[in-house]
């Protein structure tokens, strides 16, 4: 018998699952959230979590390469230094998100809520910001070369 722990209170038995990865992916296609959970240097490079409630959550560290997270809710979720280079945020929530130091490079963020999110030192490179909200966002010292607005 496998168990995982994710926070405080969240334990899952699934002797079928191998990794967090996996456990995430479930998590999210079941519906159970992932809020205020501990996924420091998590490895979920590839991972579906479209529409994942990630609110408040530890992601420092974490490689989200190539991720799908659509319609996510990481409000207050702490990114910094995560590796996201290629993810898919559009329509996510980043409200609030430390996101310092964090990669983007070839990221969507399209129509993101990046609204008072700390992008400090972020690789924006080759991102796409369409439609995002970026109204109070801290940009000190962001890397926007070949970004799309």
């Amino acid at each position: 018998m496998k168990l995982f722990r994710i926070d405080g209170s969240l334990i899952i038995d699934k002797p079928d699952i191998d990794n967090l990865k996996e456990l995430v992916e479930y998590c999210v296609r079941e519906g159970i959230s992932l809020h205020h959970s501990d996924l420091q240097d998590a490895n979920m490079q590839g991972a579906d979590m479209r529409g994942a409630n990630m609110r408040g959550a530890d992601l420092q560290d974490a490689n989200m390469q190539g991720a799908n997270m659509q319609y996510a809710n990481m409000h207050h979720s702490d990114l910094q230094d995560a590796n996201m280079q290629g993810a898919n945020m559009q329509y996510a929530n980043l409200q609030f998100a430390n996101m310092q130091g964090a990669d983007l490079f070839n990221a969507n963020l399209q129509d993101a809520n990046l609204q008072d999110a700390n992008l400090q030192d972020a690789n924006l490179r080759r991102v796409i910001l369409r439609g995002a909200d970026m109204r109070d966002a801290n940009l000190r010292r962001v890397i926007l070369r070949d970004t799309d607005f």
